[in-house]
């Protein structure tokens, strides 16, 4: 029996047999670590499109197909709303917050040990005679280093170059009792007599922590979080007191006080007692609002 372009059928078959045979060599090759670890680093945002049309399970563990999500590991990537969430959040580790939001910390945490718990990711520098948190914000600091050493040691599974033991470290609970103690509404000598630090230090730090807070807000709407943004949203209005706004007192009262020969000499003098006095009543311990004098 004679079969018209045989060869050419011969040939379709091989391909199909080639093709078939190759297969799992290209899948291996195209999701080995060596050639996609660098678009596969943790916290990276992903669309997956990943479809197996032989019925096997698939390399990748997700749970939406064709749906953005954040990687944890090489072969795990978590879904729509983790990725969402860490996409939102730059001012602070972006993975570890992303953890404790959808761990139920934050939501847990009241207010004021929230924004406390928050310091730990912006200040950096270990201070010698730092008050001591209380028990519950201990706690808190606790599971804080438990899921940044989880964080940690997932990066390290990913063959990215990481120190897991600076990285834990690298969270500080330094200033956490002045933050708790100025979300509950200290004045800003208070919270200076418990945290011995320059006050412009504290003050970047706070202002710093709003944004972190503005961001969180962002993330916890996008996954109609409706609670919890609402709780954030009340950790700003605890924070965002008139004493922060500037980023130090002192040098404001300096630099206006240092241009004073370019006002008329009764501008002049209205301008220093004005500042003189705002300064010997803060440190009298009288006030703690810069609009309570200007």
């Amino acid at each position: 029996m004679v079969i018209e372009e045989e060869e050419s059928l011969r040939n379709y078959y091989n391909l199909i047999l080639q093709y078939k045979s190759l297969k799992e060599d290209i899948r291996e090759i195209v999701f080995s670590p060596k050639y996609c670890l660098p678009f596969l680093l943790p916290n990276r945002a992903v669309c997956l499109d990943c479809p197996n049309d032989n019925g096997e399970q698939q390399s990748f563990s997700i749970e939406d197909q064709d749906a953005w999500g954040v990687i944890m590991k090489f072969n795990k990537v978590k879904s729509l709303s983790v990725g969402k969430v860490a996409c939102e959040i730059s001012s602070a580790e972006e993975l570890t917050s992303t953890e404790l939001m959808f761990s139920g910390v934050f939501k847990e945490a009241k207010v004021e040990e929230l924004v406390s718990l928050l310091s730990c990711f912006l200040w950096r520098e270990r201070l010698p005679d730092a008050a001591k948190p209380r028990e519950e914000l201990d706690l808190l600091f606790i599971q804080l280093l438990d899921t940044a050493r989880r964080v940690a040691e997932v990066q390290l599974d990913c063959k990215v170059d990481i120190d897991v033991e600076s990285f834990v470290h690298s969270f500080r609970p330094d200033i956490m009792e002045a933050v708790y103690a100025w979300a509950k509404g200290s004045k800003f000598y208070e919270i200076m007599e418990i945290a011995r630090v320059f006050e412009g230090s504290l003050i970047r730090a706070i202002r710093r922590m709003e944004e972190v807070l503005q961001q969180l807000i962002v993330a916890a709407k996008s996954i109609g979080e409706t609670q919890l943004e609402a709780k954030l949203e009340e950790a700003v209005s605890k924070i965002k007191r008139h004493c922060v706004r500037c980023i130090s007192l002192l040098v404001m009262a300096i630099v206006s006080i240092s241009l004073a020969p370019l006002f008329t000499p009764k501008n002049r003098q209205v301008l220093f007692v004005r500042h003189s006095l705002f300064l010997r009543l803060m440190f009298a311990k009288e006030i703690h609002k810069p609009r309570d004098i200007f």
